[in-house]
């Protein structure tokens, strides 16, 4: 059963109904990813650029239009003696791979302003906060060129790509005691 918010034409139809119950990394990875492409979506320079053509994992093979790929590279879940802490912090990557040098920076500046400060857009806060919990941080952390080969018989790289790598941690709030 899905609530709307993780489902898109490129997300599939998700089950997300564990952001209920037992909090997972993978779930909240899963769960911020979806939040994750709701802000690229909203900034106008990005949909002027990619239009819906944000993936998760991975994108349709010879894509020649601008596109973005959300990865989570990582994800842990701290332990104490106690137990399990209500949060996860892990490692996401956005690839951004455009076929002109304008249309590629062009996006790889929107991209990072619009994940730089999620907390900005009340729309896409509050949707995350329906899910059962609260990005506390999302910061740009590194960037690299992803090395793209010519397609035959072109003298050029066929796209221009470049990986932000963003630190991200997400609270599930202390729900209260059931009495």
């Amino acid at each position: 059963m899905g609530n709307g918010l993780l489902n898109s034409p490129y997300f599939g139809d998700m089950d997300d109904t564990a952001t209920i119950g037992e909090f997972v990394p993978a779930t909240a990875a899963v769960a911020l990813a979806g939040i994750m492409r709701m802000l690229l979506v909203r900034n106008t320079d990005v949909k002027f650029n990619c239009g819906e053509r944000i993936y998760h994992q991975m994108a349709a093979e010879g894509l020649k239009q601008p596109h973005i790929v959300i990865n989570r590279v990582s994800a842990e879940r701290p332990r104490t003696m106690e137990g399990t802490i209500n949060y996860v912090r892990g490692l996401m990557r956005i690839d951004v791979y455009a076929p002109t040098l304008p249309q590629w920076s062009a996006v790889v500046k929107a991209v990072g302003e619009s994940l730089e400060n999620p907390n900005a857009d009340g729309v896409v806060m509050t949707a995350a906060k329906q899910q059962g919990f609260v990005i506390s941080y999302l910061e740009l952390d590194d960037e690299q060129d992803i090395p793209n080969q010519p397609l035959e018989g072109q003298p050029g790289p066929s796209m221009y790509g470049t990986a932000l790598f963003f630190n991200y941690m997400i609270e599930r709030p202390a729900q209260p005691p059931e009495e």
